[in-house]
């Protein structure tokens, strides 16, 4: 199954045919002002700079050909594909185990709409940065619960959730997709976590996490007895994989989803319906981000 996900980054303008980096020194610095890019010594600054030159390169030869998507200078220009994976894409990895399904429904493609944006409902909340944490399961997990607190009561406010409660608080004792924390996790163990203890809003427990070696971000610390939970979650499903059908009759019919992705060739992503996997090799799928609609 193909899922496409919309990701916001930032660009400088394309132009469709022409040489887009005449001087990648100007570029690298135009880079490092827009995304306050700063390097521990000289030694460190040539080697993003390789790497940024790289990407450079690559980007224009992407964008010269015919693509469904383009790429454009983001705040991860200065990485390797492979450092890009390692630093940002950790947060998720299968487990391995069979999971429980829902039962397929029949004929269930049946009458839906053209599209769905679920962010058009207004129970979408803003797109956030992890930083350098392995937290999107954190992420899709907040953003979900977010979105039905929404929907359950649509005269109640949209509350940003705490991702950094999750991040810290649900435990990942079998290491399911990955040790916890900013380590990786899964978003089922998030709903879990909050359908015994709730979850409280962003402004109750900031996010730190997206700070390299933060406010101690892997010990919990909310206190049931003084901040009230904002949202409890009384159960979640999950469908049938790879079954294109059923994402689309939920989105249409129930909500947004939770969903992984392959974002590997993530990293420089800037418009378009992205159609990157290559499918005549392994795909991993390594992110975990909401899924708002098709």
């Amino acid at each position: 199954m193909k899922t496409v996900v919309l990701l916001v980054c930032s660009l400088y303008l394309i132009v469709e045919g022409s040489i887009l980096f005449p001087n990648p020194d100007q570029e690298f610095t135009n880079f490092k002002i827009k995304f306050n890019k700063t390097y521990r010594s000289w030694a460190e600054e040539e080697t993003r700079f390789a790497a940024f030159k790289k990407n450079l390169d690559r980007i224009e030869k992407h964008n010269g050909e015919k693509h469904s998507w383009k790429m454009g200078i983001t705040q991860f220009a200065d990485l390797t594909r492979d450092e890009f994976v390692q630093t940002h894409l950790q947060g998720y990895k299968p487990f391995g185990t069979k999971r429980p399904t829902m039962a397929k429904k029949e004929n269930i493609n049946i009458d839906l709409p053209e599209s769905v944006d679920w962010r058009e409902k207004g129970i979408i909340t803003e797109v956030r940065d992890q930083g350098m944490c392995g937290s999107c399961w954190a992420f899709a997990a907040a953003s979900q619960i977010a979105s039905y607190a929404k929907l359950n009561d649509m005269s109640h406010p949209l509350e940003e959730i705490s991702v950094q409660h999750l991040v810290s608080c649900s435990g990942n004792p079998l290491q399911c997709g990955g040790t916890g924390g900013c380590m990786g996790s899964i978003a089922q163990l998030a709903f879990t976590y909050t359908s015994l203890f709730g979850v409280v809003k962003e402004e109750d427990y900031p996010y730190t996490s997206d700070v390299p070696w933060g406010d101690d971000g892997e010990t919990c610390k909310y206190d049931a007895t003084t901040t009230p939970a904002t949202a409890v979650v009384m159960g979640f499903e999950t469908l049938p994989h790879n079954d294109l059908d059923s994402v689309m009759y939920h989105l249409a019919n129930v909500g947004p989803l939770a969903t992984t992705v392959a974002a590997s060739d993530g990293g420089l992503y800037f418009e378009g319906v992205f159609d990157g996997c290559d499918y005549n090799e392994n795909i991993e799928v390594n992110h975990q981000v909401q899924l708002v609609g098709y």
